[in-house]
């Protein structure tokens, strides 16, 4: 086991601390003590975090809590979060054994609480080597990344057969987790924190400046096609062409990775259509389809939606988060790929509120269908909104059951 953490150590990001000197948080200095050492990776893990902690806080604002997050942006979207709360909130220190057994004796948590799927093996096995408990919050497991877990399942297990619990988001995760060594009575399914915080963002969602700057008419149908990936551009751009007749409709596509904006241009040159890139929108959109080559956007962009396609989903990469469109009540298509949201797609189609397509020609009906039907589109928006609420409750859950180790 330690050669493989050794091992574990040069491989991951960890290395990076060999190339540059690290600031002194990524050396474990940490102000401290604490009771609790709430640990996140980037700026989805820190939504989490935040959303959790307001409810922890409701419970037992009594107990010293520090967060740390790995990147940098992750650090700073934390601060943006949880400034109510004053917590401290640092860069984590790298999972090398000088450095987090440092920051352990300085935070002498009583509790350490990872989020998703930060395992690192020093953070576990050295916290649990002074007694400190171990349990994983808001607990995921990717398609993606399961694989690789399970070849390194004998290095793991070990390890995770020492967590004294992880709050899984729904019964897939908690069977990987399951067979990746943790054990079974320690596994609770408690939902996905990031609902809860999605569902606050979009009640409180101000549309006026995007649609300032779109000056869209009000009888505008605005169709979103969102995280598009590579291999998508064909059956989307072809979904354009055919629905481009309609009246008053206008389409915005906004890719998942920004280097692969030329291949779009391409795919709606070749089909002669008209396109307006989002930095060039100095007198509203003027074309038929917006093509965003911008991060951040997306999530205004489905405020203003009629309808909405989740990329990802057509091509095997596991598709994106449809509670995104679903929270302002939009309708959500989506492709046969979505391994990564396997719970929020089951909720959609319970509650009627998407349609699964696995074909251009699906794309176009699916589209057509929502558009020209008005009670269906009621029904359908409806159930996109009740979808939602069915998952809500995952945050209050997760801080009830992490005030439990105290």
């Amino acid at each position: 086991m330690n050669l493989g953490l050794r091992l574990y150590d040069l491989a991951g990001k960890g290395i990076k601390a060999f190339f540059s000197p690290p600031v002194p948080e990524r050396r474990g200095e940490l102000p401290g003590p604490v009771d609790l050492w709430l640990h996140a990776s980037s700026v989805g893990e820190a939504t989490v975090a935040a959303a959790i902690m307001e409810e922890f806080y409701a419970l037992r604002p009594d107990l010293r809590v520090i967060l740390t997050l790995f990147t940098p942006t992750g650090k700073k979207k934390a601060q943006e979060l949880l400034v109510s709360l004053g917590l401290p909130i640092a860069l984590a220190p790298y999972d090398i054994k000088p450095f987090v057994q440092r920051a352990l004796t300085r935070l002498s948590p009583r509790v350490l609480a990872l989020i998703e799927t930060e395992l690192w093996p020093r953070y576990i096995s050295l916290a649990k080597d002074r007694g400190t408990k171990v349990v994983v919050l808001n607990g995921r497991l990717s398609a993606r990344s399961y694989p690789r877990y399970l070849m390194l399942r004998c290095l793991f297990a070990p390890l995770l057969a020492r967590l004294d619990g992880v709050a899984a988001v729904g019964e897939v995760e908690a069977k990987r987790f399951k067979r990746l060594g943790v054990c079974p009575q320690r596994l609770f399914i408690l939902g996905n924190a990031k609902h809860d915080l999605l569902w606050k963002r979009a009640k409180s969602w101000d549309r006026r400046p995007l649609l300032k700057r779109l000056k869209l008419a009000q009888d505008t149908t605005l169709v979103v096609f969102g995280s598009v990936r590579r291999g998508e551009e064909n059956p989307v751009t072809e979904a354009i062409a055919l629905l481009a007749q309609r009246p008053r409709i206008k389409f915005a596509i906004v890719p998942r990775h920004l280097t692969h904006l030329d291949s779009w241009e391409n795919a709606l040159r070749q089909r002669g259509l008209s396109w307006q890139r989002w930095s060039s929108l100095n007198s509203g959109l003027q074309a038929k389809t917006l093509l965003v080559d911008a991060i951040g956007p997306l999530f205004g962009l489905y405020s203003l939606a009629k309808v909405a396609f989740v990329g990802g989903s057509l091509v095997p990469k596991g598709g994106q988060n449809p509670m995104e469109p679903a929270s302002f009540g939009v309708p959500v298509l989506f492709g046969p790929h979505m391994e990564n949201f396997e719970t929020e797609k089951r909720a959609l189609l319970q509650h009627k509120g998407g349609l699964t397509v696995s074909s251009p020609q699906g794309l176009v009906f699916g589209l057509e269908e929502l558009l020209a039907d008005q009670e269906l589109y009621k029904k359908t928006s409806l159930g996109a909104q009740r979808a939602l609420q069915s998952l809500l409750g995952a945050a209050k859950r997760q801080a009830q059951w992490l005030s439990e180790f105290f």
